[in-house]
């Protein structure tokens, strides 16, 4: 699918784009710290949901109903010690977050078309769960309507003003820390893939990828 033409939803710039640490300095990959946020994003949508507001309704309420519950998230990630500050380890300066609406051929990202990020966050001091959070929430439920690449060429990118995330997924190089932790697979810019629908489809979404998780934990059996 040819690449449709978005402007990355930015943080401020950084003088460069990543700060000088590479995979083998020290002998230590660099080490994947997001894990919490991101599932912080999928756990919080699915508990808010249940009392959402209609978006056909009111698009209004349900954008400001979303914008509040994940204000109150910042709030909850920013005082929490156990959740690491900064998106890896060593830090990075930049971060990318790009939205689709569905996996792509066999499920894995790297199948997934060739598009600009629709979230740039970048950071001199490292991107933090802060910056993610923050600029997810603007991008999703501020004043613009975010963009939904489309997995397949078949259909079109589209404005998604209710959109929900049901997903995500990112690549791995497949290392374990002394933590269990997975190293970054594009150090200088690493790239998570948050899998997005509409209000309507969010709960039929959720109850399909239940019913996958469930038959690969009996495969893995």
């Amino acid at each position: 699918m040819t690449p449709q033409s978005t402007a990355a939803f930015e943080t401020e710039n950084p003088e460069n784009d990543a700060i000088e640490f590479s995979s083998d300095s020290d002998g230590e990959p660099m080490l994947e710290k997001w894990h919490d946020v991101v599932k912080a994003i999928e756990t919080t949508t699915r508990e808010a949901f249940l009392d959402c507001p209609s978006f056909d309704s009111s698009p209004v309420d349900f954008k400001s109903y979303w914008h509040r519950v994940f204000a109150g998230l910042q709030d909850s990630l920013a005082s929490n010690p156990k959740i690491p500050e900064f998106l890896t380890a060593p830090p990075v300066k930049k971060f990318t977050i790009t939205l689709f609406d569905e996996p792509g051929v066999g499920g894995c990202p790297c199948c997934l078309p060739d598009v600009t990020p629709n979230i740039s966050l970048k950071n001199n001091d490292g991107v933090t769960k802060g910056d993610l959070i923050n600029t997810f929430k603007e991008y999703m439920y501020g004043s613009g309507s975010p963009e939904i690449h489309a997995a397949y060429d078949t259909k079109p990118s589209k404005r998604e003003l209710g959109g929900l995330v049901y997903s995500s997924d990112w690549m791995s190089c497949g290392y374990d820390g002394q933590e269990g932790e997975k190293a970054v697979f594009h150090e200088e810019e690493p790239n998570i893939v948050m899998y997005c629908c509409g209000s309507e489809m969010f709960k039929e979404k959720i109850e399909a990828g239940e019913q996958t998780e469930g038959v690969e934990q009996q495969t893995e059996k």
